[in-house]
């Protein structure tokens, strides 16, 4: 299949709804040798129960051991389990397993961690994995996450959850679409090594975090949309300052709408700015340093 091109000006969101069913995934069709696990707290919804939700898109084929003594396996879509009691729960998923496809349904509020990866081979499509539209209970997730940063578009993917640290690894090198990636999360700083190279729909990525600074090779090359990207975030005056320079040299783009919280620039930011805003950006930010 060759690679799909889409407009990044067009609806991102219902665009790849339909794009998804297409979009290869990177499973191999043998069973993982490293299990995905992941923590529960049935008494965090309702039930004494599990359930996990796949994407009808996809192609599924796992086992799942439930942490209190039972597994089933042949699973090629949900799949769903009774405890004889609420309690926190230790679960493994091996086999083919692309996504979670949580989509603001069913047992989104139960999951407390992601304690594992393992070598699931998922797909590089993320988009509503854990969405929530109230906050989950995810507080954390493994650092085995090189799967991640493979993934081009994750829509929604860590939406309203609890995370206030990402894994020190994580760079999210191959990612483009990602609206409201983080949102509302209460992170308060990126892994150093993070730069968003072809990150081209930043929208609310990381809306009403509080980060501090940006990592510095963070420059946002490609970028056609920022906005409510950093809503809630103050970086200090000289990366901020920074950052505009950079956009200037390396973001050839038009029209770009770029929201960067609170953070104020000096006189070489404004420079930069100012021929940004020449260009049809359109800033909302702290205002000139005194």
């Amino acid at each position: 299949m060759g690679e799909i091109s889409i407009d990044p000006k067009f609806n991102i969101h219902e665009t790849y709804k339909k794009v998804r069913i297409l979009n290869p995934y990177r499973n191999s069709g043998a069973p993982a040798s490293l299990p995905l696990i992941f923590t529960i707290n049935t008494n965090l919804g309702t039930g004494a129960s599990m359930a996990i939700p796949t994407y009808f898109s996809w192609v599924y084929d796992y086992e799942v051991n439930w942490g209190d003594g039972a597994t089933t396996s042949g699973h090629t879509a949900n799949a769903s389990h009774n405890y004889a009691a609420h309690g926190v729960y230790t679960l493994e998923i091996t086999g083919i397993f692309p996504q979670f496809y949580f989509n603001n349904t069913g047992d989104k509020t139960k999951i407390t961690s992601i304690d594992q990866w393992g070598s699931i081979n998922y797909s590089t499509i993320q988009n509503e994995t854990f969405f929530s539209l109230i906050r989950s209970n995810i507080n954390s997730i493994a650092d085995d996450i090189s799967w991640i940063n493979l993934v081009t578009n994750a829509e929604h993917m860590f939406y309203y959850a609890n995370l206030t640290s990402l894994p020190a690894t994580m760079t999210l090198d191959s990612l483009q679409y990602n609206v409201g990636m983080f949102y509302k999360n209460n992170l308060t700083a990126l892994p150093p090594l993070m730069r968003l190279d072809n990150l081209v729909n930043g929208n609310r990525m990381f809306i009403d975090n509080a980060l501090t600074d940006l990592p510095s090779g963070i420059t946002f090359p490609k970028l056609i949309n920022g906005d409510y990207m950093f809503r809630g975030s103050t970086f200090p005056t000289n990366r901020y300052s920074q950052l505009l320079i950079d956009m200037e040299s390396n973001n050839t783009n038009t029209g770009v709408k770029f929201h960067a919280g609170n953070s104020k620039y000096n006189a070489s930011g404004q420079t930069a700015r100012n021929a940004l805003v020449a260009r049809g950006w359109v800033f909302t930010d702290g205002g000139l340093a005194a």
